[in-house]
């Protein structure tokens, strides 16, 4: 690594931020799971479906019984697809601002420790990762886009623009074409009603640890490249 990019205490720095949001991953997902359990409790136990109630009037019961599964499915639902999508939405977008912010923080340190006449705010880019990218290969001739953990970090990306700027959906071919591929095995892409919509449902806990543990790889390999 030329230029002595990285100052020491940068791996310690890694692994303490994505520590955290490893904790704040696993906090969110075990309180989501005692609701869902908590909802289906209240169903399954429900005081209001007695023997009585099936035996005095079979209608009223089997009213009862409509109503509650109606509000069971639909608080099921919310917690299981709503509040959970969400919930792994923000961790998206908290990860890749954090790696985002912590590349950008070191160009700016790097700037001032080595007297660089330019920073990453001067550099023309498509994102500020872009700028930084172009920073690092400049100044310390390191090619991160060139590092193995790049493509995935660029599809993080479109991801969690798709997250930010659109509310998790695609509503374009560009934007499809884009995510598409990177959605196979990693998350759904439930159809909408034009051809190129669809909403982004982040169905599966193993992609977010694996984002995560993602973020973390490319952040090292920067520090050994």
């Amino acid at each position: 690594m030329s230029d002595n990019f990285l100052p020491p205490g940068y791996s310690f720095d890694i692994l303490n931020n994505i520590t955290i949001l490893k904790s704040y991953f696993e906090f969110g997902e075990t309180n989501i799971e005692k609701e869902i359990e908590l909802i289906r409790q209240k169903f399954y136990k429900s005081p209001t479906l007695t023997y009585k109630m099936l035996k005095d009037d079979p209608t009223a019961f089997d009213e009862e019984k409509s109503r509650l599964e109606d509000m069971y499915y639909e608080n099921l639902y919310n917690m299981d697809m709503e509040i959970r999508s969400r919930f792994r939405q923000s961790l998206i977008i908290q990860l890749f601002s954090f790696m985002e912010v912590h590349l950008y923080k070191q160009c700016e340190l790097h700037k001032k420790r080595n007297h660089k006449e330019y920073s990453v705010k001067d550099l023309n880019g498509n994102s500020d990762l872009d700028k930084v990218a172009k920073y690092i290969k400049y100044s310390a001739g390191i090619d991160i886009k060139a590092l193995p953990h790049w493509r995935f970090i660029d599809n993080l990306r479109k991801l969690r623009n798709n997250i930010v700027h659109k509310e998790g959906r695609i509503v374009d071919k560009d934007s499809y074409n884009g995510i598409k591929e990177f959605a196979v095995g990693n998350f759904e892409l439930t159809k909408g009603i034009d051809e190129y919509e669809y909403q982004i449902i982040l169905s599966k806990r193993d992609f977010i640890d694996y984002c995560i543990d993602e973020v973390s790889r490319f952040l090292h390999g920067i520090l050994i490249a």
